[in-house]
C-alpha cells in the first residue's frame, strides 16, 4: 500500500520540508523510505479518527475552533514527524 499523495503532502507542510535540495514545493521529491512507510502509519491512523471531532468558543469579540481531526496525527506521530522537521537528507 502507498500512502495517498494528498496525506504526503500534509505531511510535508507540518514539517516545513518537501525532501528536495531546495525545498521547494514545486521540486522532485526525494522520500526516504522510513518516511514513507511512515506516512503509511499515518494515513492508516487518520482512517480511523472519528470525522465530528471539533471543538471551539465564541465571546463578542473574539471565536476560535479547533479542527481535531487533523491535528490528532500531528500530536500523535510526533516524535517521529520531529526527525523530518526542516532537515535534508539529500
Amino acid at each position: 500500500m502507498d500512502a495517498p499523495t494528498s496525506i504526503l503532502y500534509e505531511i510535508e507542510r507540518h514539517c516545513n520540508n518537501y525532501f528536495n535540495p531546495a525545498n521547494d514545493p514545486n521540486g522532485k521529491r526525494y522520500y526516504p523510505d522510513a518516511f514513507l512507510e511512515l506516512a503509511i502509519r499515518i494515513y492508516e491512523f487518520t482512517q480511523t479518527v472519528i470525522k465530528d471531532n471539533g471543538t471551539g468558543f465564541t465571546n463578542d469579540r473574539y471565536s476560535e475552533n479547533h479542527d481535531l481531526e487533523f491535528s490528532s496525527w500531528q500530536k500523535a506521530f510526533s516524535r517521529e514527524l520531529s526527525i523530518y522537521k526542516r532537515v535534508k537528507f539529500i
